[in-house]
């Protein structure tokens, strides 16, 4: 398993975390793909409320997740849509939500080729 210079992740590196285990990798990738339809759902929906402490925990779970394939950009895009919610700049909060969406589409797509 290499990651390309254009992959959104380090999956090489992440493998080397988990020890080698290809099979927990995998088990990861799943989970996450999974279980993101369903995080995106509750992001939008604390979007849609306005609720910028459901959307900052909705970004943090994200960002634990994406950690697991160390996907930097993933990860950088989940923690800005944090910091906007404390600062509550609504332009920061949508330019954050958009570039969040944007990155975890493109680690599950990734993810899925697996």
């Amino acid at each position: 398993m290499i990651s390309t210079a254009n992959s959104c992740c380090d999956l090489t590196a992440a493998l080397k975390k988990l020890d080698g285990d290809i099979d927990l990798l995998n088990d990861l990738a799943r989970l996450f793909v999974e279980t993101l339809p369903d995080r995106i759902r509750d992001l939008d929906l604390a979007m849609k409320e306005g609720c910028p402490q459901k959307i900052s925990d909705a970004a943090h779970s994200i960002k634990g997740s994406v950690r697991y394939f160390l996907a930097e950009s993933a990860y950088e895009a989940a923690q800005k849509l944090e910091i906007a919610c404390v600062s509550s700049a609504s332009a920061s909060v949508e330019f954050a939500y958009a570039s969040l969406l944007t990155e975890v589409w493109t680690l599950q797509d990734e993810l899925l080729a697996l």
